[in-house]
């Protein structure tokens, strides 16, 4: 169970609570509490295109690249910063391009890491290529 202090008088109030089997002594631990309603992250599909369609000599299609758009509108309706950490699963052979401070984790996923101040709102975008078929360059 988690808790954070709700006052400077010592009250704490109830944030959520998630199943551990064991947690070593002095060892660092991330709880999924599920969302929280004051924090809002909302992705939107803004374009989608199918581009580079090959065919093989059977007038079968053997490679295409898609591209999407997406923008994050995220706001933050609390009295404190929080720091979001946003993460983006992609499959196959993909490349990212956007202005957003990001970090790739491992070969399939990326992390948006946004602070927000009190009250603040913010919006990102990324154009996400997914290579497949032929079109593959890795």
């Amino acid at each position: 169970k988690a808790f954070r202090r709700a006052s400077d008088d010592g009250l704490y109030q109830y944030v959520g609570a998630t199943q551990v089997k064991y947690i070593p002594i002095k060892e660092t631990v991330e709880l999924e509490l599920g969302n929280d309603p004051e924090v809002m992250i909302k992705p939107v599909l803004m374009d989608w295109q199918k581009l580079e369609i090959k065919f093989d000599q059977h007038g079968t299609v053997s490679g295409w690249t898609t591209k999407e758009t997406w923008q994050f509108e995220v706001q933050n309706s609390k009295e404190i910063e929080v720091v979001l950490d946003i993460r983006r699963n992609f499959q196959g052979d993909w490349s990212l391009a956007t202005q957003a401070p990001h970090v790739k984790v491992d070969a399939n996923k990326v992390k948006f890491i946004v602070p927000l101040k009190p009250r603040e709102k913010q919006t990102f975008t990324y154009e996400l290529t997914t290579r497949n078929g032929v079109n593959v360059t890795r």
